[in-house]
């Protein structure tokens, strides 16, 4: 098998030779009747066999050693603009979009901790039975019954006191 490159360059190979040189399966034929090299080049029939050196309609071509310079192309610099612009705003909006995942999952961990805590208060609720707000009640009933047995026994010493203040003024009047 010779190099293709090698051939190329020396101008004795036709692109269906090189092709056919290259591939590792067998030729074909393509339905036509042309030689085919297996992957979809059709090279016309005796291509090698009749060892021209042009079989193709490109003409052969040879290496230099020389690099091509490369093809210049210019961009629109209003395209460039606009491409830069709409770099610019996806920028931003992602930059928005990232603000607003983080303030729904802080929204999420708030509404964790509020489900929690109003949990633990419905239950903290709901642990005073009707026996515990009636022993409350009644605790509180006597606490203000002894409260009000204080200011009555009070009171009544400050009657007593005051009947005694007021007999001794009448006393002090008769003489």
């Amino acid at each position: 098998m010779t190099n293709p490159s090698s051939a190329f360059s020396s101008g004795s190979l036709c692109s269906g030779e090189a092709a056919a040189s290259m591939s590792p399966s067998p030729e074909r034929r393509s339905p036509d009747g042309g030689a085919s090299d297996g992957h979809g080049s059709v090279a016309s029939e005796g291509c090698g066999s009749l060892g021209s050196l042009r079989c193709s309609p490109y003409s052969p071509f040879s290496m230099d050693g020389r690099v091509p310079a490369p093809v210049r192309l210019d961009i629109d610099t209003e395209f460039q603009a606009v491409r830069q612009q709409e770099k610019e705003d996806i920028k931003v909006l992602n930059n928005q979009f990232v603000t607003l995942i983080e303030k729904v999952q802080s929204l999420e961990q708030q509404n964790k901790i509020l489900t929690t805590r109003w949990n633990f208060l419905k239950d903290q609720d709901n642990s005073h039975s009707d026996s515990d707000i009636k022993a409350i009640y009644e605790q509180y009933m006597s606490k203000m019954n002894q409260e009000m047995k204080a200011l009555n026994y009070e009171q009544e010493n400050l009657e007593s006191e005051l009947a005694k203040v007021l007999s001794t003024m009448d006393t002090f009047r008769s003489k």
